[in-house]
């Protein structure tokens, strides 16, 4: 419930304002409009108050003079609804990044757990492409890729899996395989601008990329994890922080699969 003493100070900011429209009775109706959000007051709760504060003012303005008080008082209400709205804007941006940082550290927490299962070893046939297409799904919703490839070269196999926004236009095949060729000898982030200046991408279709390495525990590269085309903007340092330690993740749970397969009993 908006408090008594907020009803008040606008009836006699705006009463204020009415009577000497300068600079400082228009920020006085900001400060309210900021107010008004500690408040928890709605834009019709606010519009409401303005609209019984405008009536007493009216009610106290002679016939010639309310014109003026009306124009006045539209401009008050004006700069506290700006604030009103631009606190509100924050806040609710505010609370849509801490929900997405919650759901980004839910997910791989869950995704570190499968990784880190003893019991993944045990499903030999089909573990290290389970365990792929799980890291280019997680990969391509935490970072807001296109499309996202993870491929594992080693020990005389070669694995890969791929994710795909549904709502994503159709790619030619031809050139996620270009790019997963090339994807070890370019840049860990490379941009739209910065697309054309590799020579390894002049007859692909320009757009913005983030690859990394799926490396052995004795540093040997043996697979990459891929990631194009980021919806919105470009890809950040957080974005390469989240795929560098899926990759890291990935290679470990992998190398497992291969010692459990390397010392079962046939």
């Amino acid at each position: 419930m908006i408090s008594s003493g907020f009803r008040r100070s606008y009836v006699e900011a705006l009463d204020r304002h009415t009577r000497r429209a300068d600079e400082a009775t228009l920020r006085d109706g900001y400060e309210l409009g900021r107010r008004a959000v500690a408040e928890r007051c709605s834009a019709l709760e606010l519009a409401a108050i303005h609209h019984d504060a405008l009536a007493a003012s009216l009610t106290a303005a002679s016939d010639t003079a309310a014109a003026d008080v009306v124009v006045a008082a539209a401009s008050f209400f004006q700069e506290s609804l700006s604030a009103f709205e631009m606190v509100h804007r924050g806040f609710r941006e505010a609370a849509s990044a801490a929900a997405a940082e919650r759901r980004s550290a839910a997910m791989l927490r869950r995704l570190s757990s499968f990784l880190a299962d003893a019991s993944l070893s045990a499903r030999q046939t089909e573990a290290d492409v389970e365990v792929l297409h799980l890291v280019a799904e997680h990969a391509r919703e935490l970072t807001g890729a296109t499309y996202a490839t993870a491929n594992w070269r080693a020990y005389g196999k070669d694995v890969r899996a791929r994710s795909i926004d549904v709502s994503a236009p159709e790619t030619e095949p031809e050139v996620l395989e270009r790019l997963e060729a090339v994807g070890k000898l370019l840049p860990t982030r490379l941009s739209r601008v910065d697309w054309t200046a590799e020579p390894a991408l002049r007859d692909v279709p320009p757009s913005n990329l983030l690859s990394v390495p799926l490396t052995a525990l004795d540093g040997e590269p043996v697979g990459l994890l891929l990631l194009v085309e980021k919806g919105t903007g470009e890809f950040t340092v957080v974005d390469e922080a989240v795929a560098v330690h899926l990759a890291e993740m990935t290679a470990a749970a992998l190398e497992r699969v291969e010692l459990y397969r390397s010392t079962a009993p046939s």
